[in-house]
C-alpha cells in the first residue's frame, strides 16, 4: 500500500538525437526508481531534494516510449515507520518535473552562481559592508558552469536592475567556469521592506540560455551585534514551516503558499526557517519577492534515528550540494542547517559527522553561515540530572562547529552560555508562541510568565525567535481524532487564529491592539502542553451577568485605556517581564468594550467588541476568476461570516455546500478544525470560527465553470470562473 508507479507514453522528439535529454524531478517522496523502457536510467532516496535522470541512451526514436517512476514510500522500522517523517510528508511525485535537452556544449542547469557585495566608500578607504542603509555601489561576480567543448563558443551576461533597466552587458569566450565581475553603481538594496531583485541572463552563443534573480544585500551574524542586516542590526521573528498545503497535502501550487506567505508578512513574521527539509524550487522565488529571510535545513534528525534518514545518509554530501547549488543565488537565504534534533547529540558521532558537513557547506558556499540544530538537553545522556557544566561543556564544544548557536526551546540557557563563554550569536530556532522554559526550574516542564521574545529584545546577541510553528499542518497528531498539529497562529486555510495577534503584537512596528477574554467554555484547540495557548474568544456575548471576567489585550502599544459601556475606564501598560499582553478583570455589563493603545500621548490604535454579537452578513470572494486550464492551478475561495459591526461571527458554525457546473474541476473544502477528519474532497463542509476556504482546481479542458454555494442562513452565492 505505499508503493506506487507512474507511467508515461511518449515520442521521442527527433530534434533530440545526438543530445543530451535528462529529467529533472524537483521532488518525489521516496526511495525512487526511474526506468525508461524496461532500463532503470536513476532515482533518488531523500524526497525533498531535486534530482535529474539522463534518458539519452534508452530512448526508442523509431517507437512509443514508456517511462516508469516507482516509488516506494516504506521506511525502516521503528516509531515513523508509516510516514518516514514526524509530519506528512505526502507520497509520490509531489513537486514539479521538467525535460532538460541539451546540445554537446552547453550551460549547466544549475550552475549559474551570483555573489554581489556591497560597497561603502568610507574616508578610510572600500570597506566591503554598508553603513546603515546607504550603498555606494555593488562588487557582483556572476559564475556559469558550461558543459563540454567551449572552443569557438561565446557567453553573454545581461544583467538588469528591478526596474528593467540594463546595468551591465558583457560578452567573453566560453570557458568550463566563464566568469564576470562588474560593478554596479548605488544598488537598491533587497531587505524584507525592499525586496529588489536584480536578474542576470546568460547566453551561450548556440542559443542555450540560463536566467536567475538575485539581489544585493549583506548579511553578517556577528559575535556582538547580532544579526545585521545591509549594516542594520535585524531582529530574526520567524516561524518554521513545513511543506504541506492543507486540503491539497504535498503537491502545494504556488498560489496557496504567496496566500500562506502574505498572511505571514501581515503578522510581521520577517523570517522562514524550512523545517527540516528543502522546500519546492518556487518557494524561495517567493520569499525573495515578498521579502522573507530564510534558514534552509537540509533533514530531520541524521541517521541512528530508526527513521528514514537512516536509509538517505549515505547521501548526504550529494543532497547538501544539491540543497545549497539550486538555492544559492536568493537573497533571502541568509543561513544553512545542515541537521535538526539529531538522535546523538553531543556524542563523539555527532561532533564529527557535525565538523564534516559544517565543511562541506563553507567549501560550497563561503558566503553563508552554517548551523544545526539542537533539542535542548532533553536526551538520555544530557538532561535535568545532568550538571550544568557538563552540559555547559557540550555546549561550548557544538559552538566551536557553528557560525550560529541554533536551539529549541533553550532561552533558559541564554544567559549561561554567554557567562560560560559561548560568545556566538543565538537563535531560538524552535519556541513555544506565549510560554517559556523557567531558568529556576528543576525539569523541562516549568514554565515562566516572561515572554518567550523578551530576551532577543534584551540582548543584540540573541538574534532571533522561530515560534513552532507557524501554519498548521497534516500528520504529527499526538490527539486524536486530531488530523494534525494545531498549536500555530495560522490555521491550515492560512486565516490568523487569535494567537497570530499575540505574534503580531511582539513582531509588528505597526500600532496594533487586539481585546481577548480569556474563556475556558471555549473548546480546545488540542495544542498540547507548551505550545499552547489561553482558551480566549473576541467577542463580548455572554449570558453571566457581574460576572468576573478576564480581558487581555494583545497590543504593541505602551499604554491602555479600557472603557466599559463609555462609563468606565481603567488604563494598564505593557510589561516584557510578563507576558506581553495588559491584563484587565472587570464584571461583565452588556454593551460596548472599547480598547485604546497609546505610544506616548498618541492614540495609535483602537478595537471594539459589542454585545449584539450575531450572524448578520455573509462575504465572499474569489482571489481570481480566470485561469489556466492547466490541471494545477487553483482558485480561493473565502466564506467569511460577520456581524453587524462587521466583525467575524464565531458563536456557531454554518453549513456550506457547494455544486460546480461547466468545465470540469476539482472542489476541495476546508474550514481549518484540525478535528474535522472528513475529507478534505467534499461538497458539504461547515464553517469553523465564521470561516471556510474553497478550493477549484483547474481541469485541462477550457470552459465556463459555474460554482454555487449555498449557506445555511444566507441562501445561494454564484461565482462565474474561466479557464483558459
Amino acid at each position: 500500500e505505499h508503493m506506487g508507479v507512474y507511467r508515461l507514453r511518449f515520442q521521442a522528439d527527433q530534434s533530440w538525437r545526438h543530445k543530451q535529454v535528462r529529467i529533472l524531478f524537483d521532488g518525489v517522496q521516496r526511495f525512487s526508481e526511474v526506468w525508461l523502457n524496461g532500463v532503470q536510467v536513476g532515482g533518488h532516496a531523500y524526497g525533498y531534494v531535486p534530482f535529474t535522470v539522463d534518458i539519452s541512451r534508452a530512448l526508442d526514436f523509431a517507437g512509443d516510449n514508456v517511462l516508469a517512476v516507482k516509488v516506494d514510500n516504506r521506511s525502516a522500522e521503528g516509531e515513523y515507520a508509516a510516514s518516514g517523517d514526524r509530519w506528512y510528508s505526502g507520497a509520490g511525485i509531489i513537486r514539479d518535473v521538467w525535460l532538460l535537452v541539451d546540445g554537446d556544449t552547453h550551460l549547466v542547469h544549475d550552475g549559474l552562481r551570483i555573489v554581489s557585495v556591497p560597497i561603502h566608500k568610507g574616508p578610510s578607504g572600500d570597506v566591503p559592508d554598508v553603513a546603515g542603509i546607504r550603498c555606494d555601489e555593488a562588487v557582483c561576480t556572476v559564475t556559469c558552469e558550461v558543459a563540454g567543448d567551449c572552443a569557438g563558443q561565446t557567453v553573454t551576461l545581461t544583467v538588469t536592475a528591478p526596474d528593467g533597466s540594463t546595468v551591465c552587458q558583457q560578452e567573453q569566450a566560453a570557458l568550463p567556469n566563464t566568469q564576470w565581475t562588474f560593478t554596479i553603481s548605488k544598488p537598491k538594496l533587497w531587505s524584507p521592506d525592499t525586496p529588489d531583485l536584480y536578474r542576470a541572463r546568460v547566453t551561450l552563443s548556440g542559443g542555450d540560455t540560463l536566467e536567475s534573480a538575485f539581489g544585493v544585500r549583506s548579511a553578517v551574524f556577528d559575535t556582538e551585534d547580532g544579526f545585521l542586516l545591509n549594516g542594520v542590526k535585524t531582529k530574526l521573528w520567524g516561524v518554521n514551516l513545513h511543506h504541506d498545503g492543507g486540503a491539497v497535502g504535498a503537491a502545494v501550487p504556488p498560489e496557496i503558499w504567496k496566500r500562506r506567505l502574505k498572511a505571514l508578512k501581515e503578522m510581521g513574521v520577517n523570517t522562514i526557517r524550512c523545517a527540516h527539509h528543502p522546500m519546492p524550487e518556487y518557494f524561495y522565488s517567493l520569499l525573495d519577492e515578498l521579502g522573507f529571510l530564510c534558514m534552509d535545513e537540509l533533514m530531520d534528525k541524521w541517521e541512528g534515528c530508526h527513521m528514514y534518514f537512516d536509509r538517505t545518509w549515505a547521501d548526504r554530501h550529494e543532497d547538501l550540494k544539491t540543497m545549497i547549488r539550486r538555492a544559492a543565488n536568493h537573497p533571502s537565504i541568509i543561513l544553512w542547517s545542515v541537521g535538526n534534533e539529531v538522535s546523538h547529540q553531543f556524542s563523539e558521532k555527532f561532533y564529527a559527522y557535525l565538523k564534516e558537513l559544517t565543511e562541506v557547506v563553507r567549501t560550497l558556499d563561503p558566503t553563508r553561515a552554517v548551523t544545526c540544530v539542537l533539542i535542548s538537553c532533553v536526551l538520555k545522556d544530557y538532561n535535568d540530572v545532568t550538571p550544568m557544566g557538563v552540559k555547559l561543556a557540550a555546549l561550548k564544544r557544538y559552538a566551536e562547529l557553528v557560525d550560529v548557536f541554533c536551539g529549541n526551546y533553550m532561552e533558559h540557557y541564554y544567559e549561561k552560555m554567554r557567562e560560560y563563554g559561548i560568545r556566538i550569536p543565538m537563535i531560538g530556532t524552535e519556541t513555544h508562541t506565549l510560554y517559556r522554559k523557567d531558568e529556576h526550574a528543576l525539569n523541562n516542564v516549568q514554565l515562566s510568565t516572561e515572554s518567550p521574545y523578551a530576551i532577543v529584545k534584551k540582548y543584540d546577541w540573541v538574534c532571533g525567535s522561530i515560534i513552532w510553528a507557524g501554519i498548521d499542518y497534516l500528520g504529527e497528531s499526538v490527539l486524536w481524532p486530531q488530523r494534525g498539529w494545531p498549536g500555530d497562529p495560522l490555521d491550515s486555510t492560512g486565516d490568523w487564529k487569535l494567537r497570530a495577534y499575540y505574534c503580531a503584537s511582539q513582531f509588528k512596528r505597526e500600532p496594533m491592539l487586539k481585546i481577548c477574554v480569556y474563556d475556558e467554555t471555549e473548546p480546545w484547540d488540542g495544542a498540547r502542553a507548551m505550545w499552547g495557548f489561553p482558551q480566549m474568544r473576541s467577542h463580548w456575548k455572554y449570558t453571566h451577568f457581574e460576572k468576573m471576567v478576564h480581558v487581555a489585550v494583545m497590543t504593541n502599544c505602551d499604554k491602555v485605556l479600557l472603557y466599559q459601556n463609555s462609563q468606565t475606564v481603567r488604563y494598564g501598560f505593557r510589561r516584557e517581564d510578563d507576558n506581553g499582553m495588559v491584563h484587565f478583570y472587570l464584571p461583565y455589563i452588556p454593551g460596548v468594550l472599547r480598547a485604546e493603545g497609546y505610544i506616548g500621548q498618541n492614540k495609535a490604535a483602537e478595537d471594539i467588541l459589542y454585545s449584539d454579537h450575531e450572524a448578520h452578513s455573509l462575504t465572499v470572494t474569489a482571489d481570481r476568476t480566470v485561469l489556466p486550464a492547466d490541471g494545477r492551478s487553483v482558485a480561493m475561495v473565502d466564506l467569511v461570516i460577520q456581524d453587524q459591526h462587521g466583525r467575524r461571527f464565531m458563536l456557531e458554525d454554518k453549513c456550506v455546500s457547494v455544486q460546480a457546473e461547466g468545465a470540469p474541476v476539482e472542489i476541495r473544502m476546508d474550514n481549518g478544525n484540525v478535528w474535522d477528519l472528513s475529507p478534505f474532497l467534499r461538497m458539504e463542509c461547515p464553517t469553523f470560527n465564521g470561516h471556510l476556504l474553497v478550493l477549484l482546481k483547474a481541469g485541462t479542458m477550457p470552459g465556463e465553470v459555474r460554482l454555487t454555494l449555498d449557506t445555511e442562513g444566507f441562501g445561494q452565492r454564484e461565482i462565474q470562473f474561466t479557464l483558459q
